[in-house]
This record gives structure tokens, sequence and C-alpha cells, in this order.
């Protein structure tokens, strides 16, 4: 955990939880009320003197080292010998785990809950409303928790004809579900802090953000693709297998043989009922095809794939429980030389595994979303500017730039998407009043232009975020932005010259080497930067390309061959990045 930390903050909703964890609020649906309790931690270890980033993300990170370490106990308990320790080593250091369990998301604390669920569940005789209890918990941290409900189901179910105090214990399980699941409440309390999603002010406002409704109460999240089933289950069988197998086995087929085997050779745990063994196997087999089943996200780009493995640690963390059993079945088979044949390759495997999770890239080697927020927000050098972007590697890190860093205060960034919601309207009106009341982006720019008080206010782009966007707003490059030009503009102001000095003086104010982004060294667990770093190279290509149509080559190459942050792109663009 130590080595992984981020010293940046990093993309996905990362910015997001950062911010509220260090600055309070209330992040996105479902609100995730038990990541907000752990702000109290980073605060103090901020405080204390750590890169804000690595404070945020110390305390989910450590919960995730808990989380592993309980599932250690556990299976010590049920498997003799280290079989255990082997299958929760190579688990836990697999890349799939370090890359998404030690940053400040959900998962560390999702695994630590999933432990003592699993905890809970075994013990012999189960207490029914403590198991209940932590099993609402895990729901209300997140919502996949509820693919425990079969094994608590079989721990409570009465394995003889119900009496009376069967009907107790289950009344006991639905009374601490629904006790664990009150801390959705606590999202209404001390809502207001630097980031707030949602209007938690009434009661249907809490409810429509614990059921998702700004989504879909169904769906994943802002998308509508319908990917086939068939390449939803290949990707996680490939990242289940690759996890368990450090990196050997990454084809479908033979990832469902190895998660066969697993599965099949694992005896029933010690002291587990064949109930509860069978439940875990249910359990297991919904997060890995029924719950993938349910995504809207594509698979096959590499931003969906990021996304959607994050899904894969609760399946990779039970899975864990029948790689043990197999590990102690071989330990126990009567190969001749089968304790150090076991045992060497164990050893392999692990130290594969490492060397594959460190070639593959931590979170602490992502520092390039955090500097491409920082260049945004350097970008604009007038007194106010707005700038218009979406997707969260954008979004949320400027968020953590201007609240948490202190920076770019000048700077009002609209997120276009959710500039359909009124609750981010009024967010943004309160900061700056003069901003319409409506939800189209391309709507909101033409009134800032027809108002004689915002005519001139500066606009950019972040990226060209939609058609209507890429056919009817003019724009020119300015340093990783897109300057709009508004249709008053002068020819004076917006000429080939003009354009170019502020192009250049914009690069300027950069402090970022964009040859270092983790997203071209490690382009498959970083595709944000990959994305971003296009940013630094589009605009100085747009115009030493015209310069060389004019025919002023000296000039496109002054230009491509500058000493700031901003260069012509080479013809390739690092593999696995998106255009």
């Amino acid at each position: 955990m130590l080595w992984a930390l981020p010293r940046h903050v990093q993309g996905g909703d990362a910015g997001e939880f950062s911010t509220v964890l260090l600055r309070g609020g209330v992040p996105h649906p479902s609100g995730y009320p038990l990541m907000r309790m752990l702000g109290p931690f980073a605060r103090l270890l901020e405080w204390l003197g750590l890169n804000s980033a690595t404070a945020a993300a110390f305390p989910p990170a450590a919960a995730g080292v808990a989380g592993w370490t309980g599932l250690a106990t556990l299976l010590s308990r049920w498997f003799s010998g280290p079989a255990g320790a082997i299958a929760v080593l190579l688990a836990a250091s697999s890349s799939l785990a370090v890359v998404h369990t030690f940053d400040c998301e959900v998962w560390g604390p999702q695994l630590l809950f999933a432990a003592i669920v699993l905890s809970e569940a075994t013990r012999a005789p189960p207490q029914a409303l403590r198991l209940g209890l932590v099993f609402g918990l895990a729901t209300a941290h997140h919502l996949t928790a509820v693919f425990f409900a079969p094994l608590v189901m079989a721990a409570i179910w009465p394995p003889r004809a119900p009496r009376r105090a069967d009907g107790m214990r289950l009344l006991g399980v639905g009374a601490g579900w629904v006790v664990g699941l009150m801390a959705f409440v606590t999202l209404a309390w001390g809502s207001e802090g630097a980031w707030r999603w949602g209007d938690l002010s009434t009661a249907r406002g809490l409810l429509a953000h614990v059921l998702r409704e700004d989504y879909g109460v169904f769906s994943l999240g802002l998308h509508h693709a319908q990917p086939s089933p068939w390449s939803l289950w290949a990707r996680v069988v490939t990242s289940l297998s690759g996890s368990i197998s450090a990196g050997r086995i990454t084809s479908v087929v033979p990832g469902l043989l190895l998660i066969g085997v697993c599965c099949g050779l694992a005896p029933r745990a010690r002291g587990v009922p064949p109930r509860v063994w069978w439940a875990v196997m249910v359990t297991f087999v919904a997060l890995t095809f029924g719950f993938p089943a349910m995504h809207n996200v594509d698979p096959r780009t590499p931003f969906a794939a990021w996304i959607l493995e994050r899904f894969d640690l609760l399946p990779l963390f039970v899975l864990t429980i029948f790689t043990a059993g197999t590990i102690e079945r071989l330990r126990r088979s009567r190969i001749h030389w089968q304790a150090p044949i076991l045992g060497v390759g164990s050893a392999l495997l692990l130290s594969v595994q490492l060397l594959r999770t460190h070639g593959r890239g931590a979170p602490r080697h992502e520092p390039g979303v955090e500097a491409y927020a920082r260049d945004l927000l350097r970008t604009p050098d007038e007194p106010f500017a707005i700038v218009f972007g979406t997707d969260d590697h954008r979004t949320f890190p400027v968020l953590f730039a201007q609240e948490v860093l202190g920076l770019g205060r000048h700077v009002l960034y609209v997120d276009a998407q959710l500039l359909a919601h009124s609750w981010y309207r009024a967010r943004l009106r309160r900061r700056f009043p003069a901003f319409p009341d409506v939800p189209k982006p391309l709507a909101a720019i033409g009134h800032l232009w027809s108002g004689a008080s915002t005519r001139d206010t500066p606009i950019y782009l972040a990226n060209v975020f939609s058609r209507p966007a890429e056919s009817q707003l003019n724009r020119v490059p300015e340093g990783i932005l897109w300057r709009v030009v508004p249709p008053h503009a002068t020819a004076a102001a917006f000429g080939v010259d003009a354009v170019t000095r502020r192009h250049v003086a914009a690069c300027a104010r950069y402090r970022t080497n964009p040859a270092e982004f983790a997203g071209m060294r490690h382009p498959q667990t970083h595709p944000w930067s990959g994305d971003l770093w296009h940013a630094y190279r589009d605009g100085t290509k747009v115009l030493s390309d015209w310069y060389q149509r004019r025919g002023q080559g000296d000039a496109a190459k002054q230009l491509s061959e500058g000493d700031s942050a901003c260069v012509a792109p080479p013809a390739a663009r690092p593999r696995g990045t998106a255009p």
C-alpha cells in the first residue's frame, strides 16, 4: 500500500472522493456515506503534513489492507497450512487489486465489509442482528453488497422445520439490515461542503440520490451503450483468470477452465455448513456473471475497460477463497515431492505477479491527470473565464485542484453533461449569478453571448463534447484548451497571429512535461493520461498545419520545436489510448 499510494489526484471518481473527504460534501449517487466518515482521518493526515492526494487515499486504502488481512485470517481457520496466505498474497498483489484498491476510492472499504460479512455469516452460530447490521452497512457503502444476500440467508435459514426462534432470527437479520441502511440518512447532515452532488435538502431529494435517479436506477452511469453479455462476461473471466495466474492465462476458454478448476477442486471450508459453502459459490457466480450482464458500458474501449475492471475486485475477493481451497487440495495430494514443488511454484508465481504489477504501474505512477488539471486552470489569463468540458478525468481533478489545492479560482469549470441537472445549474449560479439556467451547453453559451454583461466573457472548451459543439462552435487552440470564437469577434482579435501568440503564451505558463505522463508508460492502467496527453499536442498541430498550408514552413517548424510544453505530436499515438 505504501508503495502504491498516489502522490497526485487520480482519474475516475478519485478526484471527487478526495475533495469530499478533505473539504466536505456529498459524492455522486448513491452517496457513499461510509466513505464520508473517513473524512476526519484524511483531514488529520493532511494536517500532519501528508500530501493532500495521499492523505485522502490513505484511509480507504488501509481499509483494503484490513479487508485482505481479514480474509487471510478466515482462510487460516478454514484451511490448514499456508494455502490461505498464498492465495491472498497472489490476489492482493495483482495489478487489478493494486490499481483500484490503493486509491481514494470505494473499493478498499468494500473489501473490508466483504470480509466482515463472510466472517459473520460463517460464524457458528451466526448472530442474526449483528449479521444483518454488517450486511446493511456493506449495502449502504456499495450497492453491489446485495449479492451477498444468498450467503446471509443461507447462514440464518433454519436447517430443520422452522420454529419460533428461527423466525426471530430472520426478523433480527432484517432489522439489522434496515438499521445498517440508515447510514444513508447521514448524507443529509453536513452536506454543504466543497462539492455536493444532488439536492439533499428534502426527503425526496435524499431518496432520489440513494436510488441513483440521476443515472437511472438500474444504470451503471451516464452511458447508453448496450454491449453483448458475451463480451462483458469474457472481460470478467479474463480479468479474474489473469489476476490469479499472474497474467499467464488471459484468454476466455483457458480462463473459464482455471476458474472452474479452482471452484471444483476446493474442498468445503472447515467448520462451514454445506448450505453456507454453496451460498458462497452462488454469490461468486452472481458477482461474476449476473452483475456484469447489467452493465451498460462497452468494454472494448480503454476507458470502459478501466471503469468495468473495478467491479472485478469483489468476485476476485470471493474467488480467493476457492483458490486457497485448491492450493490446500494440492498440498494434501500424494504426489512425490509435492511440498517443495508447491512451495517453489508459489514463490515463482508471486514473483511474476509482483513484476507484472510493477510493470503495469500503480496510482503513484499517475501524475498526468493532476498536471492537466493544474495546466487547464493556468490557461485563461483573463480575470474570469468559463471552461466547458466533460468526463470524470477532467471534471473531478479540476474540482480537486480548485477546492483542495486552491488553484484557478478565476475559472468556472462547467461539466456539459451535469448541466442537465437543476442542482448543478444552481451550484454554478451561486458561483456566477449571471450563468443562464438552461440545461444545454450550447444554449448556455448562446445566452452568455446575448447578455450585455456576459457577451465578452471568455469561453473555452476542454474537449469537443458533442456533434453540435463540433459543427456549430468556431474555435481556435489556446494552450491545452480551445477558445470559442464569439459571433461578434473581430478579425484582429482572432487572426492567426493573435491566436498563435496566445497559444504560445499559454503553453509557456505550463510546468508539465507531457512526455512523462504515466498514460504513455502505462496506457492500459491509466488511459486517462493517455487521452489528456493529446491536449498538449493537438492545438500546436492545428497551427503548425495551417502555417504549412500557407507555405510558412519556418514558422511551423519554430512552433513545433519550441521549448514550451505544447509541441507537435509524433505520427503514432501511445498504444491503448483513445484519439
